[in-house]
């Protein structure tokens, strides 16, 4: 498990300022601030034995569709001409955030690789980035992970998952929640391997194998 203190290097701009609350509303979120560092304590959120719940929506996080697949052509469209294949199986997340703290996100994307009749020996190292985006606008943030596979003599399909702990969002104050935020993963492709996503074919990771 790989573990990545990723702390975003901007300060979401602030909301417009609301009216202040009258004194009763003070004392109520008082009381609410109180009751979260006393639960906090209680199960022990410092020393990592409970992960509080977040106090609005996580970030939307998914993979691109035209970046979900890594496929080496060597010739023509063939199952023959597959070297080293991967795809995006899923993504697990989890996000937590109190008040007006950053919001820490946790992704666990797990990944199926396959070795076909051209790839080239056991080893093969791939990359997948990670990008936060404020929601459907522009890029804030972008790291690539590489993942190093090794394959065994006889195997060609291969199911492994890789882990990210500590993607930190700075928000400027407790208004702004993770709905504001998408984070977007995908491989990092040639411009010919993108071009062969986009045109819709499919070799599954298990090629050479005989079965398509």
């Amino acid at each position: 498990m790989r573990v990545w203190i990723w702390i975003l290097s901007f300060v979401i701009a602030a909301v417009s300022a609301t009216p202040s609350l009258a004194q009763s509303g003070d004392d109520a979120a008082k009381r609410e601030r109180e009751r979260k560092e006393r639960q906090r304590a209680l199960y022990g959120a410092d020393l990592g034995r409970y992960v509080a719940p977040a106090d609005g929506p996580c970030p939307t996080v998914k993979v691109l569709w035209d970046a979900s697949r890594y496929v080496e052509m060597n010739g023509p469209d063939s199952v023959k001409n597959v070297g080293f294949t991967a795809e995006f199986q899923e993504v697990d997340s989890q996000c937590t955030y109190q008040d007006d703290e950053p919001i820490v996100v946790s992704i666990r994307p797990i990944f199926s690789f396959g070795r076909g009749p051209q790839a080239d020996g056991l080893r093969k190292q791939y990359a997948y980035f990670v990008a936060v985006t404020r929601k459907d606008t522009a890029v804030i943030d972008k790291v690539w992970m590489p993942m190093n596979v090794e394959f065994q003599p006889d195997q060609v399909r291969l199911t492994l998952s890789d882990e990210m702990n500590g993607i930190v969002i700075p928000r400027a104050n407790e208004e702004i929640s993770g709905s504001n935020f998408e984070i977007l993963l995908g491989f990092e492709l040639t411009p010919e391997q993108l071009a062969y996503n986009r045109s819709g074919k499919r070799f599954r990771v298990n090629a050479g194998t005989g079965q398509e």
